[in-house]
């Protein structure tokens, strides 16, 4: 749900046991079920063939899914999500990076039409919002083996590569990086052992990196983020989080116009609704002189701060999800997919570089223009800035957790509920 990936509760790390890979011999029939249709579908089942020009389209050939054995997989998903509304599925529209994914399975014949998510074990490591992208996404569920039933398992080596398999349905701003068996506890929320998320920023040279970089520091540990997020009281009552390590660097050799790319690179345990674009929002104003590094120590002391200030977050389209990590998974990646996807990548990185060519050619016109204006024209003023600390708040968290009938969830609740009362 978040803008960063939003898995919205603590994860529960698993130890080098559980996520070995499963058993070669460990293979499971599909149940009996025949497919007529590989088009996309719902989970409430398949969809029927329909008339074109007053004639019955041609029915395709029977694919008997029953006469495969079936794989518990988890696989790899990179993508760019700028043309998409966000990962997960939605019912008002197709255009989600989990929509393309799951009509790719179908038109694969990976999985059943008439089958739904609990039916394929599916789990995802997170959400991401409209706008953000990932590199480090990673989702399990059954696929279909090339195994008959009956016959002898495939090891992993034998097995299709499901990468390629899927990335020849998948537009090419979505790509399977990888895949590997797991073992059917596998969680690929929940077996998470932390995530990490880059924020991409422009350094012009009107950023004080050292400040930025002294706030930064303040995040690390655990800590009520409650400041720092956008408040989902319907499903969350704990706030606290442990951000692992949070370092600010820069982009070696991607410079243009004298700008330089700076990634805010963020690993924690689990993060909450919108905290990575939050805590990227209050940097760059720290960034800019407008507050001191001190205000995120100000803002994480919830008995002093107990109400989040109103300020716009951060935009979503620079977030990136980079990595999750598990203990002991090693995806597999083939030669063959690997190229695939470097060139459809750098089909696109060349676009992009089109771009940025053109709008810095447009701006360098602009700035000789400025150059030729008349004497005696005045700058625009910059907006006043009115000090985070003494902004209007939103409402309290124990107010809206108490419209659900939820109470806070926190080591520190005494505290916290004494301030908020006082």
């Amino acid at each position: 749900m978040e803008g960063d990936i939003e898995t919205q509760s603590l994860v529960a790390g698993a130890s080098a046991q559980q996520l070995q890979p499963a058993p070669e011999e460990a293979a499971h029939p599909w149940p009996p079920i025949r497919i007529t249709s590989c088009r996309e579908a719902g989970p409430s089942g398949p969809e029927t063939f329909v008339q074109t020009s007053g004639k019955k389209r041609k029915e395709k050939r029977e694919f008997n899914m029953g006469a495969y054995q079936r794989r518990y997989v988890a696989l790899e998903v990179f993508y760019c999500g700028w043309n998409y509304h966000g990962f997960a599925s939605q019912a008002d529209t197709q255009e989600t990076v989990e929509g393309h994914l799951f009509l790719a399975m179908r038109k694969t014949r990976l999985i059943p039409d008439n089958v739904g998510w609990e039916g394929l074990g599916y789990s995802r490591c997170g959400r991401t919002d409209k706008g953000v992208s990932a590199i480090g996404q990673v989702i399990a569920l059954w696929l279909r083996s090339e195994a008959k039933t009956g016959e002898a398992p495939l090891s992993a080596d034998e097995e299709m590569d499901y990468a390629v398999t899927l990335n020849r349905a998948l537009p090419d701003d979505i790509r399977v990086l990888g895949w590997t068996p797991v073992p059917e506890t596998f969680s690929a929320r929940f077996s998470a052992v932390h995530r990490e998320y880059k924020y991409f920023i422009v350094q012009r040279g009107d950023l004080n990196l050292a400040a930025m970089r002294e706030a930064a520091g303040h995040f690390v540990g655990d800590h009520d983020f409650r400041n720092f997020c956008k408040v989902d009281a319907q499903h969350v009552s704990s706030f606290r989080r442990t951000v692992l390590d949070f370092r600010i660097t820069p982009l070696e050799g991607l410079m243009a116009g004298g700008a330089r790319v700076y990634a805010l690179h963020v690993r924690g345990t689990a993060f909450l609704w919108h905290q990575v674009r939050c805590m990227a929002a209050v940097l760059l104003l720290v960034g800019r002189g407008l507050e001191s590094p001190d205000v995120v120590r100000q803002l994480l002391d919830v008995e002093d701060t107990p109400s989040k200030p109103q300020y716009n977050m951060a935009p979503e389209e620079p977030l990136l999800f980079y990595a999750c990590v598990f203990d002991s998974l090693c995806f597999r990646r083939s030669a063959q997919s690997h190229a695939a996807t470097r060139a459809a990548v750098q089909s696109q990185l060349d676009r992009h570089l089109i771009s940025t060519a053109l709008l810095h050619t447009v701006s360098e016109h602009l700035a000789v223009q400025a150059e030729c204006e008349v004497a005696g024209s005045s700058q625009p003023r910059p907006p006043k800035h009115i000090p985070l600390l003494k902004r209007a708040t939103e409402p309290p968290v124990e107010e809206r957790l108490t419209k659900y009938g939820r109470q806070i969830k926190s080591r520190d609740i005494a505290a916290t509920l004494a301030t908020a009362n006082s």
